[in-house]
């Protein structure tokens, strides 16, 4: 429907760091759209907040990531290719009642 990029700003925290590697980029190739995931990082009282912040192209490839410190991310983000776009949503039918 014409998205392109989508904007996850968000303070995920310790010990949830997976969500950084592998979520992140699971959704964006799960969805054909690039991410710009921006977490908190650093501590607040009981909470220690894991960073990692990036950038994750159409197809799962991080484009940039910073480590556990606040940092700014520059990526140039590729055109989705037709060829790794999931089709199955051509599989959908209408539910008959």
């Amino acid at each position: 429907m014409g998205t392109e990029v989508i904007l996850v700003p968000t303070a995920n925290m310790a010990p949830f760091s997976h969500v950084v590697r592998h979520t992140v980029p699971a959704m964006a190739a799960n969805h054909g759209l690039a991410i710009a995931y921006a977490n908190y990082c650093g501590s607040e009282r009981d909470l220690t907040y894991v960073g990692g912040s990036l950038v994750v192209g159409p197809h799962g490839e991080v484009l940039a990531q910073a480590g556990d410190h606040p940092a700014l991310l520059i990526a140039d983000v590729p055109e989705r290719d037709p060829a790794r776009i999931s089709t199955q949503a051509g599989d959908f039918r209408p539910l008959r009642a």
